[in-house]
């Protein structure tokens, strides 16, 4: 195989005996560039900016990422509907694993805002129906619908402001 630049290959087609392939196959993806990054396809990538570091956990291990500007390193790719990500990592001053390759996956934990002292249930207590918003409670033996006021709502927590208060007993 040729290519037109140095790089790395960051991303190549696995071939088996009996496989053909034509001149319109990609065969393989070759970046200018040495180091390995990763690639963020999911929507709240958007609010990451180059510059920004953020954690990641892989291989059971925690990296700092930092977030690069694609341009800066020749990158570019699409997923299968010509759409391009929302941000591209980068390891950020540590030693890199190596055993990536280009089937290795791993979460990020975007921290929008973080809040204390507040009353919180879990999302899957809280019932919107119309214009209202409610959960059950246990009143007396008796469940009971109550209008709440709800406020963040992230981690699969809901932060209530108002219309609970606590140590009430919140049911489905």
């Amino acid at each position: 195989m040729r290519a037109t630049i140095d790089g790395t290959i960051v991303q190549a087609h696995h071939f088996v005996d009996g496989m053909v392939t034509n001149t319109r196959s990609t065969i393989a993806q070759i970046a200018e560039t040495a180091f390995p990054y990763f690639v963020v396809w999911d929507e709240l990538a958007a609010s990451l900016n180059p510059g920004d570091v953020i954690d990641m956990h892989m291989l059971s291990d925690v990296f700092p990422m930092a977030v690069i500007n694609p341009e800066d390193f020749g990158l570019s790719m699409t997923n299968a509907n010509g759409e391009h990500p929302a941000a591209y990592l980068a390891f950020a001053g540590v030693n890199i694993p190596t055993d990536l390759n280009s089937q290795t996956r791993a979460n990020i934990n975007i921290f929008i805002e973080e809040i204390s002292n507040v009353l919180y249930i879990p999302d899957h207590t809280l019932r919107r129906y119309d214009n209202r918003t409610f959960v059950y409670v246990l009143q007396d033996g008796v469940r009971v619908a109550r209008d709440v006021v709800t406020g963040f709502e992230g981690g699969r927590l809901v932060e209530i402001l108002s219309g609970l208060e606590e140590g009430e007993l919140v049911i489905q």
